[in-house]
């Protein structure tokens, strides 16, 4: 399930924000609330965010 969300992350914050519904700021960074609620939206536990975070080596 990480690695499914760690992709859809990837997705949303390099290249296609608005699939999100993400706004990110001009240096390119989303809130971690935003990126929760985009998470719980998509069905997801967003208190995973923080474990995709710690196990990703990017």
């Amino acid at each position: 399930m990480t690695q499914k969300l760690s992709k859809l992350l990837s997705y949303w914050l390099r290249h296609a924000p608005e699939a999100g519904d993400l706004a990110l700021d001009e240096a390119g960074w989303a809130s971690v609330e935003t990126v929760r609620a985009a998470l719980a939206r998509e069905g997801a536990d967003p208190a995973l965010l923080e474990q995709v975070v710690a196990s990703s080596d990017k």
